[in-house]
């Protein structure tokens, strides 16, 4: 493990979605759940988890440095429009509004221990942490955890969400340099959520001066209320770590723009080069990764070969193999996942089922034709 690690997740879940063409205009329309997350992590926080203070004794352990987590999840509402310029060219752009349900990000989150004194520990922070939840009511959680009926549904989180309004666009190009080659370029997600739903926001009171700590009590038992149970929770945090809530002031964010170049090339007939580069900016920091693909494409078989490059590792290959579009089998390798360097072997496999209703058309006989030579 590294002295700075991070994990990142990115999920869309399509909900709905439609569209239609009128000449070379293709018009469409889309709802789906989006996720974005990365959390960063400094190796002495697992060393910490896994060891406590033991290996600690007499110096500083940096929990988090600089960047603490970006988590948010929205919805998407989109309008998409795109048109065949010409035989070469195609381009399209999606008109977004977000609806945003959960957030928590960080402007910044310093937080370190000082054991310099084997009798004490210290802790210096200094964060400025915002959140909006817009699917969390301690009203309900309470109730539902002390046995009784609660009435909550997705109406309601939709409803709390229409209170995070942000808007963004997607453009994007398609364009054939000749019959065998193909161009493409687009950006995601250029856009933003202004969060005003239940925020916070949480900030040090008095940045980097040293806290005697003595630990945090969490017995759930003393308590009749789960949410008095958190109040207090968080407060004794708070006094911890020195910090203070604001409350009820909105924030903006950006959401992780995503960029992609693509290439494609066909060549002798059943052969296929393919090149996708993807970079994504998320929590001040940008991430890429670079693929490369072979596929061979025939009637009865495909072949598809690719690797995946990273900035932390080169050797990331795929492999899928698939007969008459009917069953098919893929195995990956990845050696990518930054914990303990650990490495992972994939197999899949499956079948593809297809119905139709074949329908019958009655041909009338005709006279055969003759030629006659003179």
């Amino acid at each position: 493990m590294k002295d700075d690690n991070f994990v990142d997740i990115g999920l869309v879940d399509n909900l709905f979605g439609f569209g239609f063409r009128v000449g070379k205009n293709h018009f469409s329309f889309g709802l789906s759940m989006n996720l974005e997350a990365r959390l960063d992590f400094t190796q002495d926080l697992f060393d910490l988890i896994v060891n406590g203070t033991e290996n600690f004794q007499g110096k500083n352990a940096k929990i988090f440095d600089d960047k603490f987590i970006n988590f948010t999840s929205f919805f998407t509402a989109s309008l998409g429009y795109s048109r065949d310029v010409s035989e070469k060219l195609s381009f399209g752009a999606n008109a977004k509004m977000y609806m945003g349900v959960f957030d928590i990000s960080t402007d910044k989150t310093n937080i370190s221990l000082d054991l310099s004194d084997n009798n004490k520990t210290k802790v210096l922070t200094d964060i400025h942490l915002n959140t909006s939840i817009s699917f969390v009511d301690w009203d309900v959680i309470g109730k539902w955890l002390d046995g009784k009926d609660v009435n909550y549904s997705t109406g309601d989180v939709l409803s709390n969400a229409m209170d995070n309004i942000g808007f963004g666009i997607d453009l994007g190009f398609n364009y054939k340099l000749n019959e065998s080659m193909q161009i493409s370029a687009s950006v995601v997600d250029l856009g933003y959520i202004k969060w005003a739903h239940e925020t916070n926001q949480i900030v040090s009171r008095h940045p980097n001066t040293p806290i005697d700590v003595e630990g945090i009590e969490d017995d759930f038992d003393n308590y009749d209320e789960a949410e008095e149970y958190a109040q207090d929770l968080i407060d004794t945090i708070k006094y911890a770590f020195d910090l203070k809530t604001i409350s009820g002031e909105s924030y903006t964010t950006m959401i992780p723009t995503k960029i992609y170049l693509g290439y494609s090339w066909n060549f002798l007939k059943f052969n296929y080069f393919n090149a996708l580069y993807k970079g994504r900016f998320i929590n001040g920091e940008y991430e890429n990764s670079l693929m490369l693909n072979y596929s061979f494409k025939s009637r009865l078989l495909q072949l598809s070969i690719s690797n995946t490059f990273t900035p932390y590792n080169a050797f990331n290959p795929s492999a899928l193999v698939s007969v008459a579009d009917f069953v098919y089998l893929g195995c990956s390798f990845s050696s990518s996942m930054m914990p303990n360097k650990a490495d992972a072997f994939t197999v899949f496999g499956g079948v593809n089922v297809a119905f139709k209703n074949f329908k019958t058309k009655k041909v009338e006989e005709e006279a055969p034709i003759s030629f006659l030579e003179k």
